[in-house]
C-alpha cells in the first residue's frame, strides 16, 4: 500500500488492492465504468 493510486484507474486490481473489491459495489453505484470495476490485474504487474 504505497503505490501511486491514480484516480483515473477505476478498475480494481486484486494485487494492488485486494480489499478494493469490497468497495467495488459502492463505486458501481455511481455508474463509473462498471465493466472495468471487476477484479483484474493492472498493467503495472
Amino acid at each position: 500500500m504505497g503505490s501511486v493510486l491514480m484516480p483515473a484507474e477505476v478498475y480494481t486490481c486484486i494485487i494492488c488492492d485486494p480489499f478494493h473489491k469490497l468497495i467495488d459495489t459502492s463505486r458501481t453505484h455511481k455508474g463509473e465504468k462498471e465493466q472495468e470495476l471487476t477484479s483484474t490485474v493492472c498493467p503495472l504487474h
